[in-house]
């Protein structure tokens, strides 16, 4: 399945009216079966449906790393994926690094390579984008993500990055989150439980993001444009000066 089609519209622009073909970002149901019993299903864009699953898997805790995935399968023609699940693989694992700081005029650059990144949405204008980058590698960031995503779900693009993120044997809690939009509740709780240690994004969060965020010691930045950063909470990870 595609992550977008193009059908004829009618435009309406400067006076003028024409036919086009415009494409349209595509939405559809899958249903997750977790050893043999439905346990949720999304509303997504069809693609990197395995990301998606692990994604939610690790976000409710269900597995720890890939390795407690001992079965995971997508059907595109019933809408369904399938995993087992045995949770005695491995335990938690996180990364002890030394705790850097961002340069502001660094999440600005991160930012343009972030928006240019986002093909979906440049396409269609329907969809989120969310992308993972290693702390590690901020000195050397050369415009490429080792891991982004988008959906047409903001939520779903987040789920799409951390299950990628896992395979890829990234630690959130050396890592940055990056998303396109509002940050919500449910993304910035989800950041949190993963230890993520800062949440960029080009959206707006809400009171209850922000109040989650100083709760959980997370470093929350959003309104990013450029020339422009609002640091929420703990900006102690942002290094600010000009």
């Amino acid at each position: 399945m595609r992550e977008y089609e193009t059908r004829e519209i009618i435009r309406i622009a400067d006076n003028n009216v024409s036919a086009i073909d415009e494409p349209i970002v595509a939405e559809t149901c899958v249903a997750l079966k977790l050893n043999g019993a439905e346990a949720t299903r999304f509303f997504c864009t069809p693609s990197s449906l395995e990301h998606l699953a692990t994604g939610w898997l690790r976000s409710k805790g269900i597995i720890t790393c890939t390795a407690d995935v001992e079965a995971l399968s997508v059907d595109l023609d019933s809408k369904t994926i399938v995993a087992t699940v045995d949770k005695t693989s491995c335990a938690e694992e996180y990364c002890s690094s030394e705790e850097m700081k961002i340069p502001a005029s660094q999440i600005e650059l991160i930012f343009r390579a972030f928006n240019a990144s986002s093909e979906l949405f440049h396409k269609t204008g329907g969809a989120h984008s969310c992308a993972v980058l290693p702390m590690e590698g901020l000195r050397e960031f050369d415009g490429r993500f080792p891991v982004i995503f988008e959906d047409v779900g903001r939520h779903n693009a987040v789920l799409k990055a951390i299950g990628s993120a896992l395979t890829s044997g990234i630690f959130p809690n050396s890592a940055i989150l990056l998303f396109s939009g509002r940050l919500a509740l449910e993304i910035v709780d989800t950041a949190a439980a993963l230890r993520f240690p800062v949440v960029l994004s080009a959206g707006a969060p809400t009171l209850a993001a922000v109040d989650s965020a100083n709760k959980n010691g997370v470093t929350l930045a959003g309104f990013i444009k450029p020339g422009k950063i609002n640091v929420y909470t703990h900006p102690h990870r942002i290094d600010y000066a000009v």
